[in-house]
């Protein structure tokens, strides 16, 4: 189901299957690359654009129970709640995961998007999670600078991993700064397959990957943990 929100100049489209937010639009212009269906080079259809959370995990699973970027974007949401400029949605886990329980909130209001992800553990056994969300960015020739850094077009297919709670960064026309909450790790990525730039914010990156360096979550039975993107803009 999908559902809009319009506040001043704001307005917000999000879809409960998958708990996408299709479009974000500032007066009118895209301040995301709106989420499209776009053929890949082996015939296959994938999905672009807007913004899907990444939960329980953000990246690759080494074990193989997960798949990329977790379960969220693939089941469909119930709402809880709905105002003009906010909604809030829920989701049961599954398998390993089926009780956790996952909240999803997002806000606009004065050229600002509150992006939230709240987890309650209702198993007896500790549950790992590392989440993240991930923006397409609205990029001509997916330029993106970030403080003050460009980088190559081999860089930005590979991931560049960003330690720290804010960042700033531009794309052409728009200037942009996250801060939040449980944000530690920043991640840029395109695969170039059209114009925009990716820049996500995460709880330690792809963690659940053997091969980096940092460890997921420990949420213990009867805890919460909490995970909060604020991502303001500014027209250039």
């Amino acid at each position: 189901m999908n559902f809009y929100s319009e506040i001043d100049n704001l307005s917000m489209y999000v879809n409960s299957e998958g708990g996408f937010v299709e479009s974000l639009k500032d007066t009118k212009v895209d301040i995301l690359y709106p989420m499209k269906k776009l053929k890949q080079e082996d015939g296959s259809i994938k999905t672009r654009g807007g913004i899907h959370s990444c939960m329980p995990n953000f990246g690759i699973d080494s074990t193989g129970k997960l798949k990329n970027h977790g379960y969220g974007r693939g089941f469909n949401w119930d709402l809880l709640d709905k105002k003009e400029n906010y909604i809030a949605l829920f989701l049961r886990g599954l398998e390993e995961y089926s009780n956790l329980d996952s909240y999803l909130e997002y806000e606009i209001k004065e050229n600002t998007l509150k992006m939230s992800l709240t987890f309650f553990n209702r198993d007896n056994k500790d549950l790992l999670i590392a989440p993240g969300f991930h923006p397409y960015f609205k990029s001509e020739n997916s330029y993106v600078k970030v403080n003050g850094n460009t980088f190559t077009n081999e860089e930005l297919e590979k991931s560049v991993y960003l330690d720290g709670n804010e960042l700033s960064f531009e794309t052409k026309k728009y200037k942009f700064k996250y801060t939040g909450k449980n944000i530690n790790t920043f991640v840029i990525w395109s695969d170039f397959k059209d114009d925009y730039i990716c820049v996500e914010p995460t709880y330690n990156g792809p963690s659940f990957l053997d091969s980096y360096n940092k460890s997921p979550f420990n949420l213990k039975p009867k805890e919460k943990f909490e995970f909060e993107a604020i991502l303001s803009w500014e027209p250039k």
